[in-house]
Parts: structure tokens; C-alpha cells; sequence
């Protein structure tokens, strides 16, 4: 079923399953998986502006993930509408499927990079936001160490602004950089 001949009654359901506090997620993500809902649908909804349902679709993803499912056809473009999101629920939500998924060469490093480096120096963002950010940008260091020195030095200015758990997988994570002597 295509985005364009998904049924009205269809998308009035989704909206209002969305709505319902408590809503049952794993009725929505049945309903993905047996095309009800198609996956194009929901990630239509979920990279997009309209809140509240752009937050909780990309909330339905997470899960969607976590069921073992691949969302490779829409990284790029998750990451090319990352600085566009206007809650930071999406926004996290968004980066969490970026650490499931673990973007590889074929996608946008270079934009997600950029983002998770100034999403990470972004005083007014919530720790949340920021563990994905350094989670993904650790990950891409594994294979680009030379972005390493300015994570690092991003990572000493904003661990005192941190969380306790913040702050302790920045000082684990800078610990690790010094002692494989990748620290200038």
C-alpha cells in the first residue's frame, strides 16, 4: 500500500490512536508490520513538523527497531531532516534510531557529524539529546579517529553542564581517548 492510496479512515485512525493517552504501541507496530499502516506512512509523519504526531510516530519507530527492524531506505533521510525538528522528543528519537542503526559510508556522515557536534554544543538541549549525539559521534570515531580531537574538546566543555550520567560517559569515554593516547 502506497503513501498515496493509504485510506483516509486509515490515517484519521492512526491520528487518533496517536492521541490517546496510553496508547497501545504494540497494536501500532502490528499494524506496520501487517501494512496497515505502512512504514512510508509513519516515517512520513515522523520527519515532519506536525507535532504531536511527528514526536510519538518517531516514537512508534524506536519501537518498530527494537522489534528488528531496518529503516535503511529513510536514514538519509532522517539525518538531512535532523536540524529541521522542532521538539527535542523527535529529535532524540531520531538520533536513537541513528545508534540502533548505525549509519555507515553509504549515508550522510558528514551532515550527521555536523549535527551531533552542534547538537552536543547546544547548552539548552536536554542530557537525553546529548547522550544519543555522543553516543553516534562515538561511533563514528571508531572509523575517523581524527575527528576525535574536537569531540573531545566539545565533550571537557560541556561534561560540567552534564547529568551524573552524562558526565560519567564523558569522563569514561575521554579516559578511553587519553589512554589509547588519541588526546593531544
Amino acid at each position: 500500500m502506497k503513501m498515496s492510496t493509504i485510506k483516509q479512515e486509515h490515517i484519521d485512525t492512526y491520528n487518533t490512536l496517536l492521541s490517546r493517552v496510553g496508547f497501545d504501541m504494540n497494536m501500532i507496530l502490528d499494524s506496520i508490520e501487517n501494512n496497515t499502516y505502512p512504514l512510508d506512512f509513519v516515517m512520513n509523519i515522523a520527519l515532519s513538523q506536525r507535532q504531536a504526531q511527528a514526536r510519538l510516530s518517531c516514537w512508534v519507530i524506536s519501537h518498530y527497531l527494537l522489534r528488528g527492524h531496518s529503516i535503511e531506505p529513510y536514514i538519509n533521510q532522517a539525518i538531512q531532516f535532523l536540524p529541521y525538528t522542532t521538539h527535542t522528543g523527535q529529535t532524540r528519537e531520531i538520533l536513537r534510531w541513528l545508534t540502533i542503526c548505525k549509519p555507515n559510508e553509504s549515508h550522510n556522515l558528514g551532515a550527521l557529524l555536523d549535527v551531533c557536534l552542534n547538537l552536543l554544543s547546544d547548552m539548552t538541549l536536554p542530557t537525553g539529546v546529548k547522550c544519543h549525539a555522543i553516543n553516534i559521534v562515538e561511533h563514528m570515531a571508531k572509523q575517523e579517529p581524527d575527528i576525535i580531537p574536537e569531540f573531545a574538546a566539545i565533550l571537557s566543555d560541556i561534561a560540567p553542564y552534564m547529568t551524573v550520567g552524562g558526565t560519567n560517559k564523558i569522563k569514561k569515554l575521554l579516559a578511553q581517548y587519553d589512554a589509547q593516547g588519541l588526546l593531544v
